[in-house]
């Protein structure tokens, strides 16, 4: 009878710890870490420019938080973003600071098996070369090959009279849940924290 009772606590232990870790990892839950990686979308009618071919390439950290609850954000953080649109004529975005950066959990991409899908950054950057501009993103990674990891969305813009973003530039996407735009070519990557932070496994040539 103590035999059984003792089975008994030990299995409604190991549920209990089980259900810890879902609790632990559920969607939405925001988590550390580093996506890298990088391809290509092309726009469609909705987006702004109309027909063009967008790559990009990143290195981006997860945000941590100090005692009184700012951000810290671990460098290096790169973002480069060419627009090349069906005229031929191409312009670029350069990120000079990351100002926000959001990894939350979702569906596990795996490989490498990070505890998160889904990242949300904004920063400040050079379009063109002329400093000034915002932009904010959402990527994901669904997992290998990356045919399935999407632009959520994409702004670029220049700051408006009252200080809001008026992404003029690029507007891809409607940050919805199911929106965005598959890659056609490339990958994202989300790569887990290790003791508080993030491991580097990209080659940021």
């Amino acid at each position: 009878m103590k035999k059984k009772r003792m089975l008994a606590m030990l299995g409604c232990s190991m549920l209990a710890m089980g259900l810890f870790v879902l609790v632990s990892t559920a969607w939405g839950q925001e988590q550390m870490g580093l996506m890298t990686g990088g391809g290509s979308i092309f726009t469609t009618t909705n987006d702004v420019p109309v027909g063009a071919r967008i790559t990009h390439g990143f290195h981006l950290h997860c945000a941590l938080t100090d005692d009184q609850g700012a951000p810290i954000i671990n460098p290096p953080n790169n973002l480069q973003i060419n627009i090349h649109l069906p005229n031929g004529t191409d312009h670029r975005f350069h990120l000079e600071k990351l100002t926000f950066a959001q990894c939350l959990a979702g569906p596990p991409p795996d490989p490498p098996g990070a505890p998160f899908y889904w990242y949300n950054g904004a920063g400040e950057g050079r379009y063109d070369g002329v400093s000034g501009y915002c932009a904010t993103w959402i990527f994901t990674d669904e997992g290998e090959p990356g045919s399935n990891d999407r632009i959520v969305s994409l702004r670029i813009g220049l700051p408006d009279s009252s200080l809001e973003c008026n992404f003029s530039e690029v507007s891809v996407g409607n940050e919805g849940e199911t929106g965005g735009r598959n890659l056609h070519f490339g990958n994202h990557q989300a790569h887990r924290a290790t003791h508080g932070r993030p491991l580097a496994r990209v080659n940021d040539d």
